[in-house]
Order: C-alpha cells, then structure tokens, then sequence
C-alpha cells in the first residue's frame, strides 16, 4: 500500500479512535486553575469538494499532527522551537498560577479600604556575592512617585520621523533599482515583497487608548512600595478586570515574586509612564523549579514567561476550512481558483494555507537549491506557507481575488493548499508605559539560563508592546503564532554587567534573546535601543514572514535568523553599532539554513565611519537575499553581479554617508499604499 494511502487510513483510525473515547485533543489546561474548551471536532469541506491533490486537506492536516504529537513526545530534544511549542500545554511550576478565562460577569471589584499609608524607605544597596570574589552592587527599587494616568500618544502608520525617510529624493541621491524614486520601479512579482501592512490593524488604525476599567492599587490593594509582595494583587487583577478593559497600574514598584499566564482574555495592561511603574520580579523560574533546572539546565532557557497572554485556540482552525485551492498561482498573483466560493464574500478576512508531506514546500523556502544544513525537521508541518488577507471580490463561483498578493508561489508538487476563515483566538491585547526589572542576577550562559524572561504573547493578532524598558531580563518577550502586531519604543539594558562574573561561561554577554517573532505574520519591530549585548538582540524563527524590524539601534546588533526559514522579513534603517555580530545567528542544524528566501536588508548604519567588520553572512547562510545600502562595497562571490550564491543580490552606495533612499522602506511602501496611486494599480 502506498505510504501516502497508508497515512490516509492512520489519521481516520486515530481520528475515530480519539473521538470514541471522547478526548478533546490539544485543550491546553493547567490542572486545578483552568479548563480550556474541547478542541472543535474536525469536519469535513462539504459535498462534492474536491482536493487540491490527491490529499483532502483537512486528513492530511489531522494525520501530520498525530505523527508530530508522537515524534514530539519521543523526542524531548530541547531546542528553541520545541520548547516554545511545549510551553502553552504544560502546568506551570510551582506557586505559579494561570489566570482563568472569565466568563459572564467579572468578580465584584472592592475599593481599598486601608488608607494610603506613606510608603517604606527603598531597601539600600546590597553587594551581590559572584563566583568570581567580585561584587556588583545591586540597585534598589527607585521609589514611588504620585500615580498620574496620562494615556499614551497614537500611532498611526509610520511616524513624521519615519515618514521623512520615505520622502520622495531629490537629484544626487542614490535610489535602488528594486524600487526607483517612489515605487514605480517596484513589482508583487519581483525581489521586494509588500510589506506595508506590517504592524497592528496593517497601520491603517491607530492603537486605541480606551478609558481605564480597573486600578491594580484601587480595586486590588496593591502597595507599590518595592518591600510587599504583590503577587496576589496583581493575579487578582489580571483574573478581575474584564475581557477587553484596561487595568492601570499607578506609579510605584509592584514586587511579584510568581508567574502569571492569562487564557483567552485581551486586556491592555497600561502603567504611568516607563521608569515610573515598575513591575519589579524578585525570582527566576531557576528559583521556582530547582528540581526541573537540576535535571535540564535549559529548561528555562527559552519556555518559561513570568506572564503569558495565550488565546484558546492555535491558528490553524481545522474546523474553519471553507475550500481546497484547485489550481497552481505564483507569487505576486492575487487570482486564486478553489472548489467553491459559497463561503466567501469580499471583505472578508481569510488564511491561505499550504500544507507539506514531501518537502516540496520546504525547498521553495529555501530558493529551490541545496543548503548546507539538514531541513528533516521542516517536512510533514502543517501551516508551513501562509498569507492572511481580506479578499477583494468574488469573481465567481470557482474564482477570488485577494486583496494582498501572493508573496509564494502555490505549486501542483504541494501536498495540499487550501482557504481557511481568519479568526482571531485574542485581539487587541497590549502592555504599555513602564518598566520590568528582574532582581540583579548574574547571567549563568547561554542555554543554562535561570529563567528572568518576561512575556509571552500568544495566538494573538492585532496586539501590541510599547514604551516599555526591560532590565537584567534573561529573554525579553516572544511573539509566538500571532499576527498584527506592534512592539514599539522599546529599551534593553541592565543595572550593572551581568557577564563580568565569568567571562570564560559569558563570553561577555549578558542574556538571551531581547525580542524574538516566531511562526507569525506581519509584525512591526520599531523604535528600540538595545543597550547590552545578548546572545540573540532580535530574532526572527519558524516560518515568520512578512514582518519589518526598523529604526532600532545596538551595541553590536545580532539579527538573529534562527533557522526554520523565516523568510520575505524586512530589516531597514538600523544602526548596529559596532556590528560585529550582525549576521551571527542560532537555532538547531536539522531546521534548516539559518534564513529562507528574499530575506531584505535596506539601509543598515555602523556607529564609527569605519567600514562594516564582515560585510556579507557565509553563503550559506540563506537564499535569494537582498543586500541593498550596507555600509560597504565588498563583492557577493562569484562576482557575477548582481547576483551572488544562492540568488543573493547587492546594490550598493556612493559612499560613506550616503544612504540608499528611501532611508525606510516600509514607511515608503505604505505611505504609497495609501496614497491615490496605491501598490496595485
């Protein structure tokens, strides 16, 4: 029997099997503290639709996650991606809880009935012993300053200062041939792909400031003072302030000593300004679990949040499937032919998705040429290639146009493509205006890290994280399954150097990741200064596409492409500092080359006049990249220009000082997309 037919009847067999025993699988549940819903049950596409292949979709999809639950299981291998994967469906450690989803009517909210009593003296500053003899002296928590509630300022697209980077140039200034003056030059079909919808509601909406609904001090009797725990308060909080309302947190230092996760609510969590409130966490999860750290010191190395936002559902909602695509389109086409637009009408929001049995799709992300790295672990995903887009109009019964293009091709080889409803598990969730500071710790290494990481925002689309400062953090926050969304002016650093304990375990560096974007679709990474050296300053991992990272600074700025082929992402207008590390990047060897395809770097800076220190990444490094305005003339080898190793292409300055223009490439785009012309005529 053919393997495909066998897998076939494995997936039903299963299928019935889970069914009769009544178990919902993948209900993500943390035992004695939430009982998420049963996982939808499957069905099928309806009467007389017909699959793209051979495959029905939706078989195929239940199939390949039976095989990866068991390969998953057998396999505890502690990676980057597995991690992330297992850290929603796992309790969390001991003393810490997960936030409930609240259903009807909130908890009744009380006022405090203790008297504002005049806040504790700081503790002082107290030497923190290192294995070195040396000591680094612990700042103390700044004290609390009056509450003042003053929303944050709109954002709405690129800012006046991003904007004056997308300014039409003038005569003498060097422009790309990717793009010409003001896009006339620019093709869905070509090297560049369309990313102006990058960022929360695609930049057209600014991110909302609704009144506030609950005040952590008010309602929940938090102190503020740095010396109380507030765990307790601010769980309660988390768990009282209603789907959808904004729990203020004033002025002052709320010491929380536990972690915290919130299923399927949106709430905006909004301070009184960055430096002003401070979520001050006193242990790391090191400290929480030593049993799980002395038998895996990696454990919290990249899975463990001290607070998670998650929706209830993963993105790919089997139930949601409304028909198979029944034809082959190449990127840049907005046509796409399906069994039946029955279930379809313009406007509205749908996912197109490609599914892979045989490792088709994984080597059109890696630009249809062999790499020098292993991709076992990319073949048989489900959700590989995606595009969520509004559909323009029905053209008839059998044909859509989307609103946004193709940004891949779909081709016959696929195991199956089809359309699915785009619904949103958690929208318009956001943190704002303060800052969270992990107790001084010294920083014990890459990958036996103790676990000082912040957030989690999962399953979410149309959220957002700004005017936040995050200090002596191990892994500042992960976007993970989402869509949509913004993190914006934002600021990494420590209280003192968290590497000179041991420089030999260090190698100098003083955490793990600042922000990493995984498995996603159109984030917006803007507006940040990244004042220490980590191991990985921005990360991009795990099919994330679509995404732009701009207007950021570093030390010695990593843009770490974490393997599992992240791919057609943005990097424009960033000052990397020394950028002696720019192309240095992780992820384990058997997901593939550290990029996928069409990869953009467009207007990177260095902080002296010297020359870049390495120009050009290993030609291994990923297919098809576009080098366009990097402060150096080095040649891709072969010097077949303009294309190099895998498809690579390099447009260069007129020298120092010269930028290519637009200085942004996103502001550009959208400002042109909004414009009278628009990207598609």
């Amino acid at each position: 029997m053919a393997p495909q037919r066998k897998m076939f009847f494995l997936g039903l067999l299963l299928l019935a099997l889970l069914q009769s025993q009544g178990h919902a699988r993948h209900t993500l549940q943390s035992p004695g503290t939430w009982s998420g819903s049963k996982r939808p049950t499957l069905q099928a596409l309806g009467e007389g639709a017909v699959p793209h292949t051979q495959h029905n979709l939706q078989t195929v999809l239940d199939a390949q996650e039976e095989r990866h639950m068991v390969k998953d299981e057998r396999q505890e291998a502690h990676t980057h991606e597995r991690q992330l994967r297992q850290h929603a469906a796992q309790p969390l450690p001991p003393s810490a809880k997960a936030i409930p989803t609240t259903k009807g009517s909130s908890p009744p909210v009380k006022a405090s009935s203790r008297a504002q009593a005049p806040a504790k003296p700081p503790p002082t500053r107290k030497p923190i012993p290192s294995p070195s003899g040396k000591q680094s002296l612990a700042m103390s928590p700044p004290k609390p300053t009056q509450p003042k509630a003053k929303p944050p300022p709109p954002s709405k697209g690129p800012s006046a200062q991003e904007a004056g980077g997308a300014v039409k140039p003038t005569a003498g200034r060097t422009t790309s041939k990717l793009w010409g003056l003001d896009g006339e030059l620019w093709t869905p079909q070509g090297r560049l792909t369309d990313f102006s919808y990058a960022g929360y509601m695609q930049g057209e909406a600014a991110i909302p400031t609704p009144p506030v609904t609950r005040d952590l001090k008010l309602h929940y009797d938090a102190v503020g003072d740095g010396i109380t725990d507030d765990s307790d308060a601010f769980e309660r909080a988390l768990n009282g302030t209603p789907s959808g309302g904004v729990l203020y947190i004033p002025a002052g230092t709320y010491k929380i000593s536990r972690a915290s996760r919130v299923f399927g609510k949106p709430l905006i969590i909004r301070g009184a300004g960055r430096d002003k409130t401070i979520l001050y966490y006193t242990r790391s999860f090191r400290e929480i679990d030593p049993d799980t750290y002395t038998k895996d010191p990696s454990a919290f190395s990249s899975a463990w949040f001290m607070l998670t936002f998650q929706g209830q559902y993963p993105l790919v909602y089997w139930r949601d499937s409304i028909a198979n695509i029944t034809a082959p389109a190449a990127r840049g086409d907005r046509v796409i032919r399906v069994t039946s637009t029955s279930q379809m009408t313009a406007g509205q929001w749908i996912r197109v998705v490609t599914s892979d049995l045989n490792g088709s799709a994984v080597q059109y992300l890696y630009g249809d040429v062999p790499v020098m790295e292993d991709y076992d672990e990319l073949v048989n995903r489900t959700n590989l290639l995606r595009l969520r887009t509004p559909i323009k109009r029905i053209i008839n019964e059998t044909a859509l146009e989307l609103v946004r293009p193709l940004h891949f091709d779909l081709r016959a080889n696929y195991t199956a493509s089809a359309v699915f409803k785009a619904w949103s598990a958690m929208e318009n969730m956001g943190i704002e205006n303060l800052t969270v500071r992990f107790k001084p710790s010294n920083y014990s290494g890459h990958l036996k890290e103790d676990g000082f990481n912040w957030l989690m925002l999962r399953d979410a689309t149309n959220c957002w994280v700004r005017n936040i400062r995050i200090r002596n953090a191990d892994y500042g926050l992960v976007l993970y399954t989402s869509d949509s969304c913004t993190v914006e002016n934002m600021i990494f650093d420590t209280d003192y150097d968290r590497a000179a304990w041991n420089p030999k375990i260090t190698k100098g560096l003083t955490g793990h990741h600042a922000i990493a974007a995984a498995y996603g679709q159109d984030y917006l990474i803007r507006n940040f200064e990244v004042r220490t050296t980590m191991v990985h300053d921005i990360t991009f991992f795990t099919f994330t596409h679509s995404s732009v990272v701009k207007n950021g600074s570093g030390v010695d700025l990593s843009i770490d492409m974490h393997r599992s082929a992240p791919h057609n992402n943005l990097l424009t207008n960033l000052n990397c500092g020394a950028c002696t590390r720019l192309w240095v990047s992780g992820g384990p060897g058997d997901y593939g080359g550290h990029a996928g395809l069409l990869n953009t770097y467009w207007n990177l800076n260095i902080s002296s006049a010297a020359k870049m220190p390495r120009c050009l990444p290993d030609p291994s490094f990923g297919p098809k990249i576009n080098f366009v305005g990097l402060p150096c003339n080095d040649s891709i080898p072969p010097t077949k220009a303009p294309l190099g190793p895998y498809g690579w292409y390099k447009e260069d300055v007129a020298g120092p000082g010269q930028p290519m223009y637009p200085l942004d490439l996103h502001a550009a785009m959208f400002q042109k997309r909004m414009s009278s012309k628009g990207l598609y005529p």
